[in-house]
């Protein structure tokens, strides 16, 4: 996969990584729809998640005309 994410399930960060050189645009929201964040990274990216609250979430990973969601659980 060019994106990943890891650990899933997460409790206090989880890192977005992409295989690609081109900068990449997160978006994270709840299942519900309603957006959490969003930022750029190149590489790879620590986000602190320590004060989301328990549940599964999907981070939405765009770069360079590829797409990813990708769900994750939050304990």
């Amino acid at each position: 996969d060019i994106f990943s994410l890891f650990p899933n399930p997460a409790t206090e960060q989880v890192t977005l990584a992409s295989t690609l050189l081109q900068e990449v645009h997160y978006t994270i929201y709840t299942l519900d729809g309603r957006f959490i964040e969003s930022g750029r990274f190149t590489g790879s990216k620590v986000c602190g998640i320590a004060n989301y609250t328990p549940g599964v979430y999907l981070v939405q990973l765009q770069a360079d005309g590829q797409q990813q969601t990708i769900k994750w659980v939050v304990e």
